[in-house]
């Protein structure tokens, strides 16, 4: 593959070296690959590498610069025939997003840290068709602040280079050495300031104790001048700062503890160091078995934990120093094998190769006509409705497989972005019409479409559809879908005439088959199939992914509900639901609130997590869901797809309103009807 990797600098810096690394090791697998930044100290490493590398103004705030960087941009995406552009920073993804648009070149990104937040920072935020982010955490930063749908976020880890950052041989010395490694800016050098402030009793303490706070910015001036006054109030040299150090390994293995977080911490770890995790964002402590896995979730910069303070990190660092030799070189040994088994730079090359490839063939997907037509209440984001896209995109591929797939979604080619099919936007006849013409195959896609409870006119909707593609011979298939009637005449006499022209009826309940029975008759039997809902079963989530949202929403080891409401559900419906909810409490059982449709149910849902002291959470996909609910002890839902996931995960449910399909599911899945609780 041809890449191009773009990042603001090449300064020293955690994000800096993970582009670095990963360019080294892209091109160590055989691609060619191209970096792109504003240049700086750690340029030489990409050209020894045999990487080529670009300056252009991707650091700056200048509207000229940038402008003139984005016309460079243009230039050079025109001489060299790119098959991905990979941005690491934000200003880098927007100027070469339009690009990549134009040219239909896959474009993706990587997220290392959290952006500020803003109205025009989210306009201006471009996070392509698929996204990395190096921890579970940021992953959810993502999915809740910007909307990203949680499918299109990958989560690959930091890798480190283990032919440089391995365990070696430490010069005997009775000096006990800590290390403090970092950019010293203001939003990195909070630690910094504590080790100053702590060295007096650390020295106190442990009488050859040396500190090293290692590392350059804008906070260096400042910290430079607090340690020379610490270094004269204690009579010794106790507090060194060199500045940045092109040979960490080397200082890394000198050292008895090493104090920090991200990928310092790691490369720490690699060495076989001891590591007290402490940074700017929070506090875990020592690293080991019982800490480990909590500074997986923020990419070990221990986003979300509690603050740091004097007094934890003496204790944490006290307890680490005041082990014997041997007992030190146990920890660092195990931290050693941990980092390689799953921080290997090699393995997150092989992951963001595969990553790429996934990429590109989404692109091409995209860019071709679909040969089937998938039709749905899709892309209106409704959990269970981008579920069932998902889970039909996948049954036409093996129905109908070397065929091409597209779908009738909410805003067309917006939405090709978060699915990885073409898609058009389903308020166009003459797009429909178009993509009908050039198609072999008409799907219904799950969902309860050919009914008239929400109006007339979606029934001529779709019935419309059905017609048209009818007249052009294609055949017409529905999988899994639901009927309904009012009991209106022009209903039933529309619906009989649609079904009529159907080559395959999948029903996922026994009212609609009852149904569809009644309106095409014995003779039209063979073409009727009972199925389950699509979305079941749905794919769950990887345990690392259950593990933290079980951590991030306070249930780790705690009885929850998982409860869906419909915003715009009856309010005698919703009463009685919430009487029943006020119970689960009572039993010690927390309650966690899932808007499934955002736009109706969210605001409601808010509320009543206020109320009754509840949970809300948001950004959540269709396998996050199954993974929550495969730990919840009931899943209480006004959403069909609630009780479908929840039917997935084999978790108890209850099904709460008066939609017949709620019922029926119920009835037929071993839930329990509402109506069953009195």
């Amino acid at each position: 593959m041809k890449l191009l990797l773009l990042t603001s600098s090449l300064e020293q810096g955690g994000a800096e070296t993970h582009v670095c690394a990963l360019a080294t090791a892209l091109a160590a697998r055989g691609h060619d690959v191209t970096v792109v930044s504003g240049g700086g100290q750690m340029v030489s490493r990409l050209e020894q590498a045999g990487v080529s590398h670009r300056r252009l103004p991707l650091h700056t705030h200048n509207p000229f610069r940038l402008l003139l960087a984005l016309l460079a941009l243009e230039r050079l995406i025109r001489r060299d025939t790119f098959d991905l552009l990979h941005a690491h920073a934000r200003i880098s993804a927007l100027l070469v997003s339009g690009i990549a648009w134009r040219r239909r070149i896959p474009f993706v990104t990587t997220v290392h840290a959290r952006f500020r937040t803003g109205r025009w920072r989210r306009r201006l935020s471009r996070w392509g068709m698929g996204t990395v982010a190096v921890g579970e955490d940021l992953k959810q930063y993502l999915c809740e602040e910007y909307s990203v749908a949680a499918e299109n976020v990958r989560v690959i880890p930091n890798g480190i280079d283990l032919s440089a950052f391995s365990p070696g041989e430490r010069t005997e010395c009775e000096t006990l050495r800590l290390v403090f490694l970092s950019r010293l800016d203001e939003d990195c050098a909070k630690v910094a300031f504590l080790l100053c402030d702590l060295a007096p009793r650390l020295r106190e303490r442990f009488p050859t104790l040396r500190i090293d706070l290692v590392g350059g910015g804008s906070a260096l001036g400042a910290l430079t001048a607090r340690a020379r006054e610490v270094n004269r109030v204690v009579g010794q040299e106790i507090l060194f700062l060199p500045g940045y150090r092109e040979d960490t390994p080397e200082l890394l293995r000198q050292a008895d503890v090493f104090v920090g977080v991200s990928r310092a911490a790691l490369e720490a770890m690699a060495c076989g160091v001891p590591v007290v995790l402490a940074g700017n964002e929070g506090f875990l402590g020592v690293a080991d078995p019982s800490t480990i896995f909590r500074g997986e979730l923020s990419n070990f910069c221990c986003r979300g934990e509690e603050q740091v303070s004097a007094d934890k990190l003496y204790e944490a660092i006290t307890t680490l120093l005041g082990e014997g030799k041997e007992e030190r070189s146990a920890r660092g040994a195990w931290l050693a094998a941990y980092v390689q088994e799953t921080h290997s730079l090699e393995h997150m090359a092989r992951l963001t190769e595969q990553f790429y490839r996934d990429m590109i063939r989404n692109s091409r997907r995209m860019a071709k006509k679909g040969e089937i037509v998938l039709c749905g209440y899709y892309g209106y984001g409704n959990t269970g409705d981008n579920a069932l896209l998902r889970a039909a995109c996948r049954r036409a591929e093996r129905a109908f497989p070397g065929q091409t797939v597209c779908a009738l979604t909410r805003r067309g080619k917006r939405d090709s972005q978060v699915f990885g099919i073409s898609c058009i936007r389903r308020s166009s006849p003459l797009a429909i019409r178009r993509a009908l013409r050039g198609a072999r195959v008409l799907v219904f896609g799950g969902g309860t479409l050919l009914q008239d409870f929400t109006s007339f006119r979606s029934l001529l909707y779709y019935c419309a559809i059905l017609r048209y593609a009818r007249r052009q011979g294609l055949r017409i298939e529905l999988w899994a879908n639901g009927l309904g009637l009012s009991g209106s005449y022009w209903s039933e006499r529309i619906l009989k005439k649609a079904l009529a022209g159907c080559d395959f009826v999948g029903l996922r309940d026994g009212v609609s088959w009852q149904l569809a029975r009644e309106l095409m008759g014995e003779a039209d039997a063979p073409r009727l199939k009972r199925e389950a809902d699509l979305a079941m079963p749905t794919p769950i989530a990887e345990p690392c992914r259950v593990r933290y949202l079980l951590h991030r929403y306070g249930l780790a080891d705690k009885p929850f509900a998982v409860v869906a409401i419909r915003g715009r559900a009856a309010a005698g419906y919703l009463r009685i639901l919430a009487e029943w909810l006020a119970t689960l409490p009572a039993e010690g059982i927390r309650l966690l609130f899932v808007p499934m449709f955002p736009e109706e149910d969210e605001a409601l849902s808010r509320r009543w997590s206020r109320e009754m002291g509840g949970i809300l959470a948001r950004g959540l996909c269709a396998s996050d869901l199954v993974g929550l609910m495969k730990e919840a002890r009931i899943v209480c839902g006004m959403r069909l797809h609630a009780l479908v996931f929840a039917a997935s995960a084999q978790t108890p449910f209850v099904g709460f309103g008066g939609d017949g399909k709620i019922e029926s599911f119920c009835r037929e899945n071993g839930g329990v009807y509402f109506t069953e609780l009195y």
